[in-house]
């Protein structure tokens, strides 16, 4: 289900003055922990270790380390101490996993991918340059191939204009605001009506993320945002009939991974002799 359609569906089963961008937090909260707890998402890839030091990209913490595979061996975290593998932090507080000095070459490393956050975009008064062939260009660089958005010029509001690609390129702004680049998107020829030229506009992009578990699943979504709703307007017995059908849903989801999780296929004998 999309995010759009169960806050839709929500505001329809109880009528509330919460933002959408406040309900799109409450689906993060909710979408974070389905990730983290239950569906558990695992990367792998592979880095090269020089004079002993492994640096991690951004995106991977060592905490979310789940092992490290070298020269065809497995090490699991919890005999990461004993090799004489650990974390050290600069400054900036980037990490680098710190290793033997004779580890040299490839290391491959299997880490719990973070949740990716719902990409709730609502700029306001932003300079764009519209072109009637398909395309605008924008010095946002949120937006992503196929984003679905809404462009509003002068209060007039063009639906569905489809992503079809993005590129950074050169671009000499409009509206006596300089700079050196911005982005290009490709859309539908036609898809701002007639302009031609630099405008001020607003750019909204349709919420179609979709929830982290399928339906039926995908439910536990719109109950879960009016719990939220009716344990902040203080109606307990509500919130807590709307947790109660949370509860049920994620014990569902629950079963539902443990009985169809696929073959690890990682999976091996450990500590054998």
């Amino acid at each position: 289900m999309e995010i759009q359609q169960v806050i839709k569906r929500a505001d329809e089963l109880f009528p509330n003055p919460y933002t959408e961008e406040e309900k799109c937090r409450w689906c993060d909260e909710l979408g974070a922990m389905l990730t983290r707890d239950y569906k558990k998402p695992f990367g792998r890839e592979i880095f090269t270790a020089e004079n002993g030091e492994l640096f991690l990209p951004k995106y991977i913490d060592f905490a979310d380390i789940e092992r490290v595979e070298y020269a065809g061996r497995v090490i699991p975290k919890r005999d990461m101490r004993a090799l004489g593998i650990k974390i050290l932090y600069n400054l900036n507080g980037k990490g680098a996993v710190k290793i033997p000095e004779y580890y040299t070459g490839e290391v491959t490393v299997s880490y719990l991918e973070k949740y990716e956050p719902i990409r709730n975009i609502n700029v306001k008064k932003t300079t764009v340059e519209i072109k009637p062939v398909g395309s605008i260009m924008t010095q946002i660089p949120s937006f992503r191939e196929e984003d679905i958005l809404k462009v509003t010029v002068d209060g007039t509001a063009y639906d569905d204009v489809y992503v079809f690609g993005v590129e950074l390129t050169p671009w000499v702004v409009p509206l006596d605001q300089p700079t050196s680049y911005g982005y290009e998107l490709e859309t539908q020829e036609g898809a701002c009506g007639k302009l031609n030229g630099g405008y001020t506009a607003d750019i909204y992009r349709y919420l179609t993320d979709e929830t982290v578990c399928p339906a039926p699943y995908d439910a536990m979504y719109i109950h879960f945002l009016c719990a939220k709703a009716n344990f902040y307007q203080r109606d307990f017995d509500a919130y807590n009939q709307e947790t109660a059908i949370v509860n049920t849903l994620m014990d569902a989801y629950a079963r539902e991974l443990k009985n169809r999780a696929p073959v690890d296929n990682d999976g091996q004998f450990m500590n054998w002799w």
